[in-house]
């Protein structure tokens, strides 16, 4: 007789989770970072730890050189959903008006830089340039100058201009004056005297052309002492 062997095969099967998934946008082509936030859409969180996940907003063109990449905001723990706000709060110093932002998701908790995201989306940032006008000393009779104090302004220019006009918008001196440093004050030469119970309105504008009003300042020429 003959013995018959059978071999029994053991077939091993190895349950492989589901990969994680989520997809980000933000919720505009550009994003107004004056106010130090920006808007995002979360949506297809599909098999994601807890079922929430973690964004970062990077500034592509960070640090002082305009070429580094750093984190200028994140958050933690968001869900599926639309418009949601991710507080900037890092790195701002550095984020200029029309620089690249690029959102990621996470599934990880705290991620960095130097970690995988699930799904990006880039938009342009935007900084709209702001400016106030802390005082004027008061204007006289016969003054041929005007003392501004107190230029406080927000300019991805790095400057604002400062002029002097009339109650029609005509200018009163031969050229603005530029401010190059937040907080600084201007002196303008008037073109002629002051006259009394005349309008001199100082006015702050984005440009050296003297493009969009940031500020003004209206004064009535006071009787010389």
């Amino acid at each position: 007789t003959s013995s018959l062997e059978n071999s029994l095969a053991t077939n091993e099967n190895t349950v492989q989770a589901a990969s994680a998934s989520a997809s980000v946008a933000f919720s505009s082509g550009t994003q107004d970072v004056s106010n130090d936030e920006v808007s995002v859409d979360i949506s297809n969180l599909q098999n994601v730890q807890d079922g929430n996940v973690d964004v970062l907003v990077v500034n592509q063109n960070g640090g002082a050189d305009g070429q580094t990449e750093e984190i200028v905001g994140s958050s933690s723990d968001l869900t599926a959903g639309d418009g949601q706000a991710v507080t900037l709060g890092q790195n701002t110093g550095n984020l200029n008006d029309q620089d690249t932002l690029r959102v990621e998701v996470h599934e990880i908790n705290d991620p960095t830089l130097d970690d995988s995201p699930l799904d990006t989306d880039t938009a342009t940032a935007e900084r709209p340039a702001t400016a106030s006008i802390g005082s004027v000393d008061t204007i006289t009779d016969g003054d041929s100058e005007v003392s501004v104090n107190n230029v406080d302004f927000s300019n991805a220019g790095g400057s604002v201009y400062v002029d002097a006009e009339d109650g029609s918008g005509n200018s009163l001196t031969d050229g603005a004056t530029e401010v190059t440093s937040s907080g600084d004050g201007a002196t303008l030469t008037l073109s002629q005297a002051a006259s009394e119970s005349d309008t001199v309105n100082v006015v702050v504008y984005e440009t050296s052309s003297l493009e969009n009003e940031l500020a003004s300042d209206s004064n009535t020429v006071q009787a010389s002492a």
